[in-house]
């Protein structure tokens, strides 16, 4: 029986992905990735291309900035069957690029055709500089199978869709299931007094209820039965504990404690055990969850003045 890995340019999905959604090049921020719909698609993908062929696993490529791993990264990095690889990630006001990436592909591509280590290979990049390790896994006798997104002949080398044994691509349809755009006029809007958060601590101050209640309104009932049914120890999932401390975290400009994060995840525990007791039977969430984008909460972190103020709108983009 045959074994198939799946190597990603995660640089390539996001720029491509977005641009047969929306018909545009957008910035990264503004592109939200659901991981378990990609990580699934693409399992599927290899299924079909290679049959009887059993995952190896995914080889998911980026770019890692000096901040460390963004939210959507640490969710694909606790997935079962990921294996996150790293270059470094280069921004320039709203544009970044990737460094060292291409290089990590090729090289665990040629390593794993040399041990025999599977028999097909799902590629899903553009780069001409991945045509080595093509050529090279070809020569152990690998089937290499170029995934792209359409139109590819406009974002994917011609030498690398001429080098590989076969050549698929994703529309604007098969993307959309994973990835989408959000849009810079649409929000959230929540009242929150000033007064309530003061210093950027998360202890002494309780500004991050509206936080944790955005999260919980993205939540179908389902996933919110199955938090509340969690004992006090047990960890919360981290798809969705991993955005939570990205947010807290951008808010108050630093990483937070034991304390900190135990806080907000018992916070957010009993915030969903509510949402059971009070909600209604609905399984589809109130705010979809690929259009939730906690990261671009405005930032809280400031002091408040002496004297009482009027509630500010925070806004949550989604």
């Amino acid at each position: 029986m045959g074994r198939f890995a799946v190597f990603v340019d995660a640089g390539y999905l996001y720029v491509a992905g977005a641009e047969s959604v929306c018909g545009e090049k957008v910035p990264r921020a503004r592109v939200n990735l659901l991981e378990k719909s990609v990580v699934s698609n693409l399992r599927s993908f290899g299924e079909e291309i290679a049959p009887g062929s059993d995952l190896l696993r995914i080889y998911w490529y980026d770019g890692l900035s000096s901040d460390g791993p963004s939210e959507p990264r640490l969710s694909l990095a606790y997935t079962a069957d990921v294996k996150m690889r790293f270059g470094i990630l280069i921004e320039s006001g709203e544009r970044t690029r990737q460094k060292g990436v291409d290089t990590l592909l090729v090289t665990d591509m040629i390593e794993l055709a040399q041990r025999r280590a599977m028999t097909d290979a799902v590629v899903l990049s553009g780069d001409d500089d991945v045509r080595s390790g093509v050529q090279i896994a070809q020569s152990y006798g690998i089937r290499v199978h170029l995934l792209g997104i359409a139109p590819n002949y406009e974002n994917q080398s011609n030498l690398l869709l001429q080098e590989a044994d076969t050549c698929s691509e994703w529309g604007p349809e098969q993307v959309g299931r994973f990835l989408s755009v959000v849009d810079n006029n649409s929000r959230l809007w929540i009242d929150v007094p000033q007064a309530s958060y003061g210093k950027p601590s998360l202890v002494d101050g309780d500004w991050t209820t509206p936080i944790v209640e955005a999260l919980i309104k993205s939540l179908t009932r389902p996933q919110l039965i199955e938090i509340a049914q969690q004992t006090d120890s047990d960890r919360v999932p981290p798809e969705i504990f991993g955005p939570l401390l990205g947010t807290c975290k951008r808010t108050v400009g630093r990483l937070l404690d034991r304390k900190e994060k135990r806080q907000v995840r018992d916070e957010f525990k009993q915030a969903a055990r509510r949402a059971v007791e009070t909600g209604t039977d609905a399984d589809e969430p109130l705010i979809p969850l690929e259009q939730l984008a906690p990261r671009c909460l405005k930032s809280l972190s400031h002091t408040p003045s002496a004297y009482e103020p009027e509630p500010e709108l925070v806004v949550i983009q989604v």
